[in-house]
């Protein structure tokens, strides 16, 4: 201290100097007294990619026994009793207000209402949720103003910006203090994950960097809020391995592209510090706990981290009856919503049937397209929960279960190469080359023993069964014994016309696959925004609320498999279908 007063005396005259010194004699008492010793130690929890899973049970799941909130709920309550409330930390990553009906009751019919998101988050006390790119597609009404108008905590996002004023759409940091520490949170969303959204949704939004964001406000945050520790809070994976070298931030809550990184995943930043990487499983199967040591010493008032993590997995706990309870009413007017009866249906629907050709379950998806629309030509993946449908009453919760995967429909013109074209892509990635009947029909992977890999979900295939996709109102074939280009054969239109391969047509599909859903577009050309530049028309209404007004116009749902395509060679295919539906139909659930 000697050598910095001796220089800032310099510049004073003798009187001044006396009053120097008891300047600099008073700083340096009201630092040192500033940074008196402190020591705390807290816990994290953090959870991500909830989907939805706030109430108990599940709409969607196979499990008797789902885990949701109800179940955090417990392992929350034994913590909050060992380390105190006042030491607990409650954070959430992005993901949260998209999954399962209570959400699309709560964005879509009970606006009105308390949103069930904000409820849930209200009523743990959670200090911080991150936006994800799913969360966005529920609407700005949803997102930007009645969650952050409702939640009691902040809902975060730095690089979610308005396009033409280049402001934040949220606020895109807060900071919380525990225990005399001060603890910066930052939220940002990976754009990555945002070009798969509608541009409908996106429209005047733009997501920026993910590296230039974290730095711009993390040197923000260090210059203007001076804290002890910077936790990111990001709805974006390891993938972005740029992303986690900006110094600066102490621990990375990591989601969205659900996966899960080891306990205690530590490395050296850039700047020589000990940074902590933090990833659970989603769908609330493990709760991260980071147990956190900071430790302000006494000369500079410089802060000590240490930090342990363990993966709890909630499935280890009981739902908790009082969260129940006190969320029993919302249930029941979930309950009564999905319940309530829409129609009837005269025939049962069997979801593997679509792996295979013609089906009764996706040629009735082309039909509400093609009505809603007007369009000659339909193309739709599978939008369906897997699981067959029974016959008899057409409930809401069919209908979630009928279009799980819920779009709105875009018309635009295709000329008939480009039809070609997209049926090839998509008749590559769904079905194997066979060469002998006792080969797979579809393309499954393989281990090493050339066995058929069996995920978490179920047997795993070369593309996801969801984006499997057919046309109708045209008639073709797919030769699974041909290569991959050389399998899709057009023979005309539906109606007994010519397929014209130059000619233009006006074709449906859901703005997932328009927009780049199964990367299809861009194996013809296309880019993301090519069908919606070119778009004829487009409606209003989610393909729920247009299956809703087909069953208005039509009362009785009498689902038939069309003949407009098939599988060939017929027979020598036979075996290899029967054989690969029974792989399947042991992870099926029944209606």
């Amino acid at each position: 201290m000697s050598n910095i007063k001796n220089k800032f005396c310099r510049h004073f005259p003798v009187v001044s100097r006396c009053c120097a010194t008891i300047m600099l004699c008073l700083s340096y008492v009201l630092m040192t007294g500033c940074c008196e010793e402190k020591e705390a130690d807290l816990t994290l929890l953090y959870v991500t990619d909830v989907h939805g899973l706030l109430l108990s049970g599940d709409y969607y799941t196979k499990s008797d026994n789902p885990v949701t909130m109800a179940n955090f709920s417990t392992f929350l309550n034994q913590v909050r009793a060992e380390k105190g409330a006042d030491h607990t930390i409650l954070l959430c990553g992005g993901d949260l207000n998209e999954g399962q009906p209570a959400n699309y009751y709560y964005n879509n019919v009970a606006k009105d209402k308390e949103h069930i998101s904000a409820q849930v988050m209200n009523y743990f006390g959670f200090d911080a949720v991150e936006l994800g790119a799913k969360d966005i597609s529920a609407g700005r009404d949803v997102w930007k103003e009645q969650l952050p108008a409702q939640c009691k905590m902040p809902y975060l996002c730095a690089n979610l910006l308005d396009e033409e004023t280049k402001q934040c759409q949220l606020k895109p940091y807060t900071i919380i203090e525990r225990q005399g520490f001060r603890i910066a949170i930052l939220g940002l969303i990976d754009p990555n994950d945002c070009r798969w959204l509608s541009p409908d949704v996106m429209k005047g939004l733009k997501v920026t960097d993910l590296v230039g964001a974290a730095a711009k406000w993390v040197n923000h945050i260090r210059e203007e809020e001076s804290p002890d520790f910077i936790i990111g809070l990001f709805a974006a994976g390891t993938r972005n391995q740029s992303l986690l070298r900006v110094p600066g931030i102490d621990v990375f809550l990591l989601g969205a592209d659900h996966r899960s990184l080891p306990v205690n995943n530590f490395r050296v930043s850039s700047e020589g510090d000990s940074v902590l990487d933090v990833q659970p499983f989603p769908r609330l199967e493990e709760c991260a706990q980071i147990n956190l040591h900071l430790a302000r010493r006494h000369a500079w008032g410089s802060v000590e981290r240490r930090a342990d993590v363990k993966r709890v997995r909630l499935s280890n706990y009981k739902p908790d009856s009082v969260f129940i309870n006190h969320f029993t009413p919302n249930r029941k007017d979930i309950d009564k919503y999905m319940n309530m009866k829409i129609g009837n249906l005269d025939a049962p629907m069997t979801y593997s049937d679509a792996l295979f050709g013609p089906s009764a379950l996706v040629d009735l998806m082309h039909e509400v397209q093609r009505e809603a629309t007007g369009a000659a030509i339909s193309i739709t993946n599978n939008c369906a929960e897997e699981v067959d449908f029974a016959r008899g009453a057409f409930t809401t919760k069919d209908l979630f279960h009928l279009f799980k995967h819920n779009y709105k429909f875009w018309k635009f013109p295709m000329k008939g190469e480009e039809i070609h074209s997209f049926l090839e892509a998509a008749a590559s990635a769904q079905f194997n080359q066979m060469s002998e009947e006792t080969d797979h029909v579809l393309a499954f992977r393989f281990n090493d023993f050339k066995e058929v890999i069996i995920g978490p979900s179920g047997p795993e295939m070369t593309q996801q069964k969801f984006k499997f996709c057919s046309a109708s109102g045209i008639r073709y074939t797919v030769d699974v014994t041909k290569p991959k280009g050389e399998r899709v054969q057009i023979l005309g239109m539906s109606d007994g016309t010519e397929f014209d391969s130059e000619k233009s047509y006006e074709v449906v599909m859901n703005e997932y696959l328009a927009s780049g859903g199964g990367n299809y577009i861009f194996q013809i050309g296309w880019k993301r925004d090519t069908a919606l530049n070119a778009l004829i028309s487009k409606t209003d209404d989610d393909a729920r609320t247009c299956m809703i007004n087909y069953i208005k116009k039509h009362g009785t749902i009498r689902p038939k498999a069309s003949s407009d395509w098939s599988i060939i060679p017929v027979e020598f295919c036979k075996q290899a279908r029967k054989t690969d539906a029974k792989i399947l139909q042991r992870y099926m659930s029944p209606m």
